[in-house]
C-alpha cells in the first residue's frame, strides 16, 4: 500500500516591505502548483492548479496585506477545502482538487516566472504540519 498525502497547515507572521509593484510569491509548493502570495494592488492572493487535468490557474483574492508590520498567516489545507486566515481571521475559504493541494517541496519567499516576482519582505515563526495516510 502506497502513502497518501494528507492535510497541511502552513503558519508564518510575514512583514511585506515596500511597495508591491507586481505580484509575488510568499509561500508555493514545487513547480508552483499552490502559491500563496500578494497581488499587484497589494492585496493578498492564494493560487492553485489542476497538475496534470489542464486546469487553469485558479486565483482568489483576500483583503490588502499591510505593508511593515507583521501579519500572522495561516493556510490549511484538507485536500478538499483550502483557507486562509489573517491575524486569526478566516479571509478566504474554497474549494480544491488533487494532487495540486499537496505541499510538495515547498519553497518560501517565492519563485520567479510569468511575471510573478520573489517575495519582499520579512517572514519568522515559520511551521509547517503536514499529514500522511496509508
Amino acid at each position: 500500500m502506497w502513502p497518501t498525502f494528507g492535510g497541511c497547515t502552513i503558519d508564518m507572521d510575514v512583514m511585506p516591505l515596500g511597495e508591491p509593484g507586481k505580484s509575488q510569491s510568499i509561500w508555493a509548493n514545487w513547480f508552483g502548483l499552490c502559491d500563496l502570495g500578494i497581488a499587484a494592488d497589494g492585496r493578498l492572493r492564494c493560487g492553485f492548479w489542476g497538475m496534470g487535468r489542464g486546469e487553469e490557474a485558479k486565483w482568489h483574492y483576500g483583503p490588502v496585506l499591510p505593508r511593515g508590520r507583521w501579519t500572522k498567516l495561516r493556510v490549511v489545507s484538507d485536500c478538499e477545502k483550502m483557507e486562509v486566515c489573517m491575524d486569526g481571521k478566516t479571509v478566504l475559504s474554497f474549494p480544491v482538487s488533487m494532487p495540486a493541494a499537496n505541499t510538495l517541496a515547498p519553497i518560501l519567499g517565492g519563485y520567479h516566472r510569468d511575471g510573478l516576482g520573489f517575495f519582499k519582505g520579512r517572514i519568522r515563526n515559520l511551521r509547517v504540519s503536514h499529514a500522511c495516510g496509508m
